[in-house]
Parts: structure tokens; C-alpha cells; sequence
């Protein structure tokens, strides 16, 4: 359907509802509503329904357009005066149609919003089917107004609605007109495929009704539809359909409809003749501008097609001037709508400057009157609140001292406890190294007891073999026995004397490694010697594992660096005692630093917070260097040079 086609339907059938039952024009039943509207005994909702039929019976006359409009107002404000809530929504509803019927468009929007959004802030019960009937005149305004973006949002919004209260098919034939609305917007846009599908959706909502009458009505705007589409053949058995139903009912509207578009159609099927006999028709019966407008066209082109130029003139003369017509009432009407548009906003201006000055005025004194007020109020404040201030800082130099005692005794008390709990700490630490020691000390005598004692007997009961008497194989056997024998006595030796150092009971660490250094050069290939500064009594635990640590170090270098030489050398730097030992053997491979008996001396640093690091720079064999921080206890300093 194109703009001109949808004007027409648009104009022709507006909504399918009403609040009242259709009132024949009757002037008695005019003057009888009159009369009881101005009658004092009347009571407030008889005066509504009278001023209902009023407005209704105008709006059919349509030969008053003053009057209905007076009237609607009337009616409006006596519903809001007297809180007539359905009253309200009807005027509403009267009103915006009646601007419709003038083509006041703008005006005809303003009261729908305002309908909408006084029925939401007021809250005012509404069925959704009453709110539609609002929504679909302000429809018909967005789309003359070429806004059919808000048009259809509009009419989507209220087919939700309309189906959420839907029960029992109460509301099909709102929604069928609805869908029917949308696809007139979409048409308006000549965007004929979605208009199509609306119009389909309009037709399985109003096929549940029983009103017959308008689903023809429907199916007109459907032909024309597929007219547009160019499917013509798709729907000519539609078109003769509306053609028998409204010749069979007399329906003039309906009839002029659907000849105008079974012209249009013979016309797309270039079947000039057909197109040409339902034209005339038309012409014969009807009046309507618009109609006679599309019937001219279609005579029109039909006779210029049959090459008939004498009478494709006459039709083309006579679609002229309908269209200029058309075209000078549209323009008339405007202007009407905006000369008449701008009178009230003229009048509303004057009648807002004069309020303005008003306001201004007493706002001026309201200005005066509430500074004095305000100058009383903040004078007395401010001397209230002097008073005020002067108490609470009272209250807070309390707070404060109480505070302050507070914290001194509180921090008396933490550091009370804190030094009870470090010599818990350190009871519990003295007597966890006592028992160590101790479990120590029994390990070392049982490995030297029973271990020793056994490898003693060993090496007897071989001493007793003579190996004069034994072959060759045997005495390599003989040696290796007695070779391996020694070595497992020595290393029982090692053990005990790391597990529980007996020279550790008698001495210091500096003496104590000093005597394990010249027992060491008596027997071994690799010379060692020992650098000690001056260092701090040392507790127990510390002296224990950097003394086994020093051992371990010392086996790893007889075992495998194949020294000459080797130094130990310690010394206190700060609250650090340091441990560097050195060797010029072929030193450890490059990040391989595990094995080589260095987890032992990773697991005893742990146990006294130390560091353990390899020097990778040292290019004379191997550097190793141990870092123990050493607590304020254990620091007593000892001048004497070791």
C-alpha cells in the first residue's frame, strides 16, 4: 500500500471500538443530555454519561468541530474535578479521537502522551484494552506526522499488553486492529513485506472473532497489500471474495474499496478492459476524493495502455484535479492546524508572562521574608552551636587523656607479655636443644658401642684368617673385606663424633676446630688450616651444626675435590657470623650444587636461620660461604685472638 492508499484506509475506518454503542444523530437526544447536564439535581456520574453522549453525538454529526471540542474539554475537567477515573480515561479517548477527525495531528499527540502519563503517575486502573484505544488514535498522528518509528514502538507496546489480559479472547479484536495499525505504518514506509506480515497476524486475531465485517475490511487492506507486492495472480480470488461479501451486504464503503482496488489489479494483469468496467463503476456510486483519485489513475492508465488517448485524457484531467484537490485540502488543513496551533501558544505564552510576573513578585518577597527568617535561625544557631562546640571539646580533652592512659597501659601490658611469652619461647627452645643434644649423645654412643664393637670383632675374626694359605682371587677378596672394614669404622667414627662432638662438651668452636684440623694433617694428603677472629660466645646450637656443617664440608673435600690445600676461616661481620670455606681442587660443576652432602647442610642452616651460598666466581677451586645471624643473647664478645 502506498502513502496514499493508507491515507485513505486511515481516514476511512479509524478504530474498531467505542466506549458507547453507536448513537443514531438525533437532536432530542442532544437537547435531553444537554438538559440533564445543566440540571443541579443531577447527580456527578449522570452528568458524565451526559456530557459522554454529547461529545459522541458531535463527533458523529461532525458539523460543529467548536462545539465537540468545547465540550471534550468539558468533559475532561469535569471528570478530573470530581476523581471519575473511568470518566477520565473515556474523555481522553473522545478528545484525541475528535482531533483526529480535524487532522491535528500535533495536538492529537500531546493529549495521548499526556492521557498516558496522567493514567501511569496516578495510577489509575485501566484495562489494557481501554490504554490501546488511546495509543491507537496517537498511532494514526505519528504516522500522518511521518514518525513511524514511534508508531510502531507504540503499537507493539500495547499488543504485549493486550495479550498478557487476553483471557478468553476478550481482546482478539483489539489486537487484530492493532497488528492491522502496524502494518499501515509499515506501508506508509512502502516497506510492503513487513507490512504483509502484520497484516497476516491481524487476520489470525480477528478470524477468532465473529466480526465479520471487519475482517473484510482487513482483507481489503490485505488485496491491496499484494497489489503493491505485484502478486497479482496470488490474489484475485481474495479480491472477488471481498468483491461478493460486500456486494451481498450492501456495504458501500467496503464495495467503493475493493472495486477502486480490483481496478488496480486488472490494471497489474493488463487486463485493461476488467480494469476499466470496475472503475466506472466506482465512479458511478461514489463521492469520496481520495477513492475517486486512485479510480482516475487506474482509468487512466488503462485507456492510455488500449492506445484510447481521448478518453486516458479525460481520466487524466479528472485525477488531476482530485489530486490537486487532495493536495490543497491536506494543505488547508495544516495550515488551519497550524494557524490555530499557533493562536494557542501565543495565548499561552501571554498567559505565562503574566504568571511569571506574578511569581517573580512573590517570589521577590518570599526572598525577603525568608531571609529575615533565615538570619534569625542562623543567629540562634550559631550561638547554639558555640555552646555546643564548647562542650563536646570538653568531652573530647576527656576522651583524649583517657585515651592516652589507656594506651600507655596498654602498651605497659603488651610489652609485659611479650617479654614473658619470648622467655617461654626460650625455655621451650633450651629444653627442645636439651633433648636433642641428649638423643644426640645416646646415638653417638650406641653407633660407637654396638656398631664399633661389632666391626671390631669383624676385623678379629679376620686377623685370624691367614692369607699365605689363600689363592689369588680369595686374597683380593681378603684385602677388599679388610679395606672396607677399616672404611665402615671410620666413617661409625665421623658419624658419632658429628652426631655428638665429645670435644664440643670441653671447648669453644674455635678450639674445637682447631683440634679436628691438626688430627686431620696428620693423616690426609690435603693440608687444612683454620682463620678464626675474634668472635661472641656462641650458644650451643649454633656452635653444634656450624662445627657438623664445617665436617661435612671438610669429607666432601677429601672425597671428591682432589685438593692440596684448604682453608676454614670465621668471622664475625655485624650481628652475622660468616663461614668461608675454601679449596684449590677442581671445584663443583656450574649449577650443580646438589648432592655432595648439601642437603644435610641445607637442613642444619634451617635450623639456625643461615644462608648457604657457592661462589661460581672462585677460580681456584671451590668457595663456599655461610651466612648465621646471630641473636642479641648470643652476641657476648670475646677479645681473645684465635
Amino acid at each position: 500500500m502506498n502513502k496514499l492508499i493508507i491515507t485513505i484506509f486511515l481516514c476511512c475506518f479509524g478504530t474498531a471500538t467505542a466506549q458507547l454503542k453507536p448513537i443514531a444523530k438525533d437532536d432530542s437526544l442532544l437537547r435531553s443530555s444537554k438538559k440533564q447536564w445543566l440540571n443541579p439535581q443531577t447527580k456527578p456520574i449522570q452528568k458524565a454519561k451526559a456530557l459522554q453522549r454529547i461529545v459522541v453525538l458531535y463527533f458523529q454529526n461532525q458539523s460543529s468541530t467548536d462545539s465537540l471540542a468545547f465540550y471534550n474539554d468539558l468533559y475532561l475537567r469535569y471528570a478530573w474535578e470530581h476523581k471519575l477515573k473511568t470518566f477520565i480515561v473515556d474523555a481522553y479517548f473522545q478528545k484525541v479521537k475528535a482531533q483526529r477527525g480535524r487532522g491535528d495531528w500535533i495536538a492529537l499527540i500531546k493529549t495521548g502522551q499526556e492521557a498516558l502519563h496522567k493514567i501511569d503517575s496516578l495510577k489509575i486502573s485501566v484495562s489494557a484494552h481501554q490504554k490501546s484505544l488511546i495509543i491507537a488514535e496517537m498511532v494514526y498522528g505519528y504516522i500522518f506526522l511521518s514518525d513511524i518509528e514511534k508508531a510502531v514502538s507504540y503499537t507493539q507496546q500495547s499488543i504485549e499488553s493486550l495479550k498478557k489480559e487476553n483471557q478468553n479472547g476478550a481482546n482478539n479484536l483489539q489486537i487484530s486492529m492493532m497488528y492491522l495499525t502496524t502494518a499501515r505504518a509499515f506501508g506508509y514506509t512502502n516497506d510492503y513485506l513487513t507490512s504483509g506480515l502484520y497484516l497476516d497476524s491481524s487476520l489470525v486475531y480477528i478470524n477468532q472473532t465473529n466480526d465479520i465485517l471487519q475482517k473484510y475490511y482487513i482483507l481489503n487492506d490485505w488485496v491491496s497489500n499484494k497489489i503493491d507486492l505485484k502478486k497479482y495472480q496470488e490474489v484475485l480470488p481474495t479480491a472477488y471474495q471481498c468483491l461478493r461479501f460486500f456486494e451481498k451486504n450492501a456495504n458501500n464503503r467496503g464495495l467503493t474499496e475493493i472495486q477502486m482496488l480490483m481496478g488496480r489489479l486488472f490494471l497489474g494483469l493488463k487486463k485493461y478492459d476488467e480494469a476499466i468496467v470496475f472503475s466506472k463503476k466506482n465512479i458511478e456510486k461514489i463521492t469520496n476524493a481520495q477513492i475517486l483519485y486512485r479510480t482516475y489513475e487506474t482509468l487512466y492508465h488503462a485507456h492510455k495502455a488500449k492506445n484510447q488517448l481521448a478518453e486516458a485524457l479525460i481520466a487524466h484531467e479528472h485525477y488531476i484535479e482530485f489530486r490537486d484537490k487532495l493536495f490543497n485540502e491536506q494543505v488547508s488543513n495544516t495550515k488551519v492546524a497550524l494557524e490555530r496551533r499557533f493562536a494557542e501558544e501565543k495565548a499561552a505564552v501571554l498567559l505565562n508572562k503574566e504568571k511569571a510576573e506574578v511569581t517573580i513578585q512573590k517570589r521577590y518577597r518570599n526572598y525577603f521574608i525568608a531571609g529575615a527568617m533565615l538570619l534569625a535561625i542562623v543567629s540562634a544557631g550559631l550561638f547554639f552551636n558555640r555552646r555546643l562546640l564548647q562542650k563536646q571539646n570538653q568531652e573530647i580533652e576527656y576522651q583524649r587523656d583517657t585515651i592516652e592512659n589507656l594506651k600507655v597501659n596498654l602498651e605497659a601490658k603488651v610489652q609485659l607479655r611479650t617479654a614473658e611469652l619470648q622467655k617461654a619461647y626460650d625455655e621451650i627452645k633450651d629444653a627442645m636443644q636439651r633433648g636433642q643434644n641428649l638423643e644426640r649423645r645416646c646415638m653417638a654412643a650406641d653407633l660407637h658401642d654396638n656398631l664399633g664393637s661389632l666391626l671390631t670383632a669383624i676385623s678379629i675374626s679376620l686377623d685370624n684368617i691367614n692369607p699365605l694359605n689363600l689363592n689369588h682371587r680369595e686374597k683380593k677378596i681378603y684385602t677388599n673385606i679388610i679395606s672396607m672394614t677399616e672404611n665402615a669404622y671410620a666413617e661409625i667414627r665421623l658419624l658419632s663424633h658429628n652426631l655428638m662432638p665429645e670435644v664440643l662438651q670441653r671447648e669453644e668452636l674455635p678450639q674445637a676446630l682447631e683440634q679436628f684440623v691438626r688430627k686431620l694433617n696428620l693423616n690426609q694428603k690435603i693440608h687444612f688450616s683454620v682463620k678464626i677472629n675474634a668472635l661472641p660466645t656462641l650458644s650451643n646450637v649454633v656452635s653444634l651444626n656450624v662445627y657438623a656443617i664445617c665436617l661435612e664440608l671438610v669429607q666432601n673435600i677429601i672425597k671428591h675435590s682432589k685438593a692440596t690445600e684448604s682453608t676454614i676461616c670465621i668471622f664475625e661481620n655485624g650481628p652475622i657470623l660468616w663461614v668461608e670455606v675454601t679449596d684449590n681442587g677442581k671445584g663443583l660443576p656450574r649449577n650443580q650444587h646438589k648432592g655432595f652432602g648439601i642437603g644435610n647442610i641445607q637442613t642444619r642452616l634451617a635450623a639456625i636461620g643461615g644462608e648457604f651460598l657457592v661462589d661460581n666466581g672462585y677460580s681456584r677451586g671451590t668457595k663456599i660461604i655461610i651466612s648465621v645471624p646471630l641473636e642479641d643473647d648470643q652476641i657476648k664478645t670475646n677479645s681473645e685472638f684465635i
